[in-house]
């Protein structure tokens, strides 16, 4: 029995690799998920998204993932986020046969397109004079409503608000007042107006508009 395990150890198998690879879909908007089926025969799997930082034309410098199937499972999900557009994701397989002396290499490339169509802001800080002095706050954004409040102390100047920066959830979105792009601060009246923010998603197409409202405490 021992030696007939010892002459199964001893035989040389030769590396075998045929993998396939599907995504369940082929568009996705940024932010959320593609999963890949993975089934046949492989020893090593590693994906690089094509996202920023994660080309593999530009490995060692480039991060990748190591594919780890769960027990049972056949699936991978990869996140696809701060691009829009085409985008390249590959898997490398590899096999090496049960002696470690052979090698075997695939490339599989899956064309993904994200679409960036996120409007909705992260962050808005501000500064505003209260009281003989400057204060500043942040403000809490419903980005369904379309609104960022700030909570301000009853004798707050709002009519010389400066807007420091309005932070977009996608880092490819861009901000707008007044039809012109906003780099910088600004400073606004909002005692006496209602000034309103544009956000333009990274896809060029989608905007929302933003209102300020203060509640004076």
């Amino acid at each position: 029995m021992a030696s007939a395990l010892l002459m199964a150890a001893c035989t040389k198998e030769p590396a075998v690799l045929n993998v396939n690879i599907e995504p369940d879909v082929n568009l996705v908007d940024a932010g959320n998920s593609v999963t890949y089926t993975i089934t046949g025969d492989f020893e090593f799997l590693t994906f690089y998204s094509g996202l920023k930082g994660y080309e593999w034309e530009n490995y060692p410098a480039s991060r990748c993932t190591s594919v780890e199937l769960p027990e049972g499972s056949n699936t991978f999900s990869a996140m696809y986020n701060d691009t829009n557009g085409v985008v390249i994701s590959k898997f490398i397989a590899t096999s090496y046969g049960n002696w470690g002396d052979e090698e075997i290499t695939e490339i599989i490339e899956i064309e993904i397109e994200v679409n960036d169509n996120r409007t909705g802001i992260g962050s808005v800080r501000i500064r505003y004079p209260e009281g003989g002095s400057n204060k500043s706050a942040k403000g809490e954004v419903n980005n369904d409503a379309g609104v960022v409040l700030f909570e301000v102390g009853q004798s707050a100047d709002l009519s010389k608000v400066e807007v420091l920066a309005i932070t977009p959830i996608s880092s490819n979105a861009r901000v707008y007042y007044n039809d012109r792009e906003l780099n910088g601060a600004i400073q606004l009246d909002f005692e006496t107006g209602t000034p309103k923010f544009r956000i333009l998603a990274a896809n060029g197409e989608t905007t929302q508009d933003f209102t300020f409202a203060f509640n004076k405490k």
